[in-house]
This record gives C-alpha cells, structure tokens and sequence, in this order.
C-alpha cells in the first residue's frame, strides 16, 4: 500500500425493495472513507455489503472507477442479487 491518496468515481444502481436511500447518509457514508487506508477491491466490496445490508434492495451493483494513475486505469465491479429474487449472483472484475 503507497499511501497515496486515490480519487474514486463511484456508481450504485440498485432495485430498491422496501427502502431507498437517502442521498445525504450516502455522501456522509461514502465520505467516512476519506482518510482510510484500503485496496480498492476492499472498498468495493465494503461498499457492496453495507449497501445490501442496509436497504435490503432486489439487487445491487458497485462500480468503483480509480483515477488513472502511471497510465494504469483500474475499474472493479461488484454485484449482489437478493436470494428471495432467483440464484445469488455474485461478479468481481478488475481492468488493468
């Protein structure tokens, strides 16, 4: 870990179920984030189980884009279905 600071471009789509988000809890949930030290794939995946934990949505996925750093443009998706709605799907990619 070099301890540099990364930028993030975070997209969440989601199906809600019975709840949604509020958007104000989200910028202050996201921004908890700021001074930690985390690999990208730990954030995703944090990101993902908090997210489906909290809302209980159909489905959900979390695309974590990181800024391009030494010509190294790295994206990780992270998706999770909700059993109630078919097999659980699970998919972890990485660009780079």
């Amino acid at each position: 870990m070099t301890r540099l600071a990364d930028f993030y471009t975070v997209v969440i789509r989601y199906e809600p179920g019975d709840d949604l988000v509020e958007l104000k809890s989200l910028k202050y949930y996201l921004s908890s984030y700021r001074n930690m030290g985390i690999l990208h794939e730990e954030l995703a995946n944090s990101i993902l189980d908090d997210f489906a934990d909290a809302i209980q949505p159909r489905w959900v996925s979390v695309e974590l884009r990181v800024n391009v750093r030494g010509g190294i443009t790295t994206m990780i998706n992270r998706e999770w279905r909700s059993r109630s709605r078919g097999p659980e799907s699970c998919r972890s990619s990485e660009e780079g």
